[in-house]
């Protein structure tokens, strides 16, 4: 694979502050048409939202799934095993489309592997709004399984390619953002859907599940709209129609004719130099394998906490709590779908300011004493607001830090070399454990106790805190270049970055020495 979730643009490091040095030399020199930019700028905006309404789907499931799940297992007289089953097989079939999202992109192309997803988003949701029956309904999952985990790779990559160095920031949380937006959908869709009175139980979960077709059925009829990446264009060698792109994305000709020689060196870089699978995961040099270890966990340790899980069962976990009432129910979920969004637009605008390390570590330990409490609150019987604020709470704190900066920091830590496989690695890893939670949610429940079943998962967010703290460096304000050199620097191998006079950076202070 050889696309990732961070730039191509510049993928050097260098280019990307000569891309910067020459813009604003131009725009002082008037070279630049403030009409073109402000077009240029309106232009990448467009398209980053457009393809990220792909995430939107997932989030739209894990919303509605909180209340159609009660409805499937009412309806098709599921156990809780054939129920977690239902819940948890889309995201574990989405960490394995995760690894054939770069070789599809790769053959296809950006947009046509964008427009694939939605069609699967869209047949997966027909298949499961018309089961009769509980092997139906798994299969429409499986196939809305692989377009998510193919978009959850493909969407940010595009999204990457298309946006310039200073805009990256913040329009690289459009996919972070759009997937909780889908939630709140969905928890608000459901609320709607149960309203209707005269339908049955039965036709409310299909409408449920059929209506999350219509988001995929937008991004198609939209993909006129968008154009191809110019990275994906050039390995094709079509540097003419790149070069239109970037002018369009950019605003002005010169810097599209940099860029395209930015882009041009790194490809050339890439063939010349591949990376296999072997290499990646068995690499030689200790801080590669320093630097692998700490994507696997910033990817495995967002979702071992649960969060995901939480907010499939919701409805078990507040009815339990004792809203009885359907509608407080959706309610309920409704809010804990606003501080799980509200937070994820914060951070996107002081996450360069703040620093990664500190909102991870915050995130976690936060997280953390809301699960113990969610636990103390089944073991006393606190009434059943007290849930309803903790769960909102921790979703507030997950989305503070946990959520988006994961993504962020796992595409800081790897060199471009390995970047692909690396971003690729942490997505299979992230789905997969979000998949196996949600599998087992309700078995650990069984056995444990809602009581029981906190206690534990807030033992394991206590671990993942403890990871933050002593493994996670610092990157902000360092260069990708930096930041490599610092990981050398760490594990006795960087002479070469010491005669450079990079500083390195303390893994718990994040101040460089």
């Amino acid at each position: 694979m050889s696309f990732h979730r961070v730039p191509s643009y510049d993928g050097l490091e260098h280019a990307a502050r000569a891309s910067r040095g020459s813009q604003g030399s131009l725009q002082a020199q008037g070279a630049i048409d403030p009409k073109d930019a402000k077009a240029a700028f309106y232009a990448v905006v467009l398209a980053a939202i457009i393809s990220s309404v792909t995430a939107a789907t997932l989030g739209y499931d894990v919303g509605v799934m909180a209340d159609a799940i009660v409805f499937i297992g009412n309806d098709m007289q599921l156990n809780s095993g054939q129920t977690q089953i239902i819940v948890g097989s889309l995201n574990f079939i989405a960490a394995f489309g995760t690894l054939i999202a770069g070789s599809t992109a790769d053959r296809f192309g950006r947009k046509p592997t964008v427009a694939v997803c939605c069609v699967m988003y869209v047949v997966g949701s027909v298949v499961m709004a018309i089961a009769p029956e509980f092997w139906t309904l798994l299969l429409g999952r499986i196939v809305t399984g692989l377009g998510v985990g193919v978009a959850f790779v493909v969407t940010p990559v595009y999204i990457a390619e298309i946006t310039p160095s200073e805009a990256r920031g913040q329009l690289a949380t459009c996919f972070d953002i759009s997937i909780n937006v889908g939630i709140l959908i969905g928890y608000v869709v459901g609320f709607g859907i149960n309203s209707i009175d005269d339908a049955s139980n039965g036709l409310k979960w299909r409408l449920m599940l059929g209506l999350g077709g219509v988001l995929p059925v937008f991004v198609i009829s939209s993909l006129v709209l968008l154009p191809e990446s110019p990275r994906w264009l050039m390995t094709r060698g079509r540097d003419s129609e790149a070069k239109t792109v970037l002018v369009e994305f950019l605003g002005s000709d010169v810097l599209a004719t940099e860029t395209i020689d930015d882009i041009r060196m790194v490809i050339e870089a890439e063939s010349q130099d591949p990376l296999s699978w072997y290499d990646f995961l068995f690499p030689k040099e200790k801080y590669l394998r320093d630097i692998l270890w700490l994507v696997i966990g910033v990817g495995f340790w967002q979702q071992a906490t649960g969060s995901e899980a939480v907010l499939y069962y919701s409805s078990a976990f507040l009815e339990n709590a004792g809203l009885v009432s359907t509608n407080s129910r959706l309610l309920g979920y409704i809010a804990i779908g606003l501080c799980k969004l509200i937070p994820e637009i914060i951070v996107m605008n002081y996450v360069d300011h703040a620093g990664r390390r500190p909102l991870l570590v915050l995130s976690s330990a936060t997280v953390t004493l809301c699960i113990v409490a969610l636990g103390l609150t089944f073991l006393f019987n606190w009434p059943s607001y007290v849930v309803v604020v903790l769960l909102c709470v921790y979703m507030w704190c997950f989305s503070s830090g946990m959520g988006p900066v994961t993504w962020l920091a796992a595409s800081e830590f790897t060199p471009l070399r390995q970047r692909a496989k690396g971003m690729t690695t942490c997505s299979f890893v992230n789905r997969l454990v979000s998949g196996t939670v949600a599998l087992s949610t309700l078995s650990t429940c069984d056995a444990m106790g809602y009581t029981g079943f906190f206690f534990f998962y807030g033992g394991i967010s206590a671990i993942g805190t403890a990871f933050y703290y002593f493994y996670v460096p610092e990157t902000k304000g360092r260069s990708l270049e930096q930041i490599t050199l610092d990981f050398k620097l760490r594990a006795g191998e960087g002479d070469e970055a010491k005669a450079n006079g990079s500083p390195v950076e303390n893994p718990i202070s994040g101040q460089a020495s």
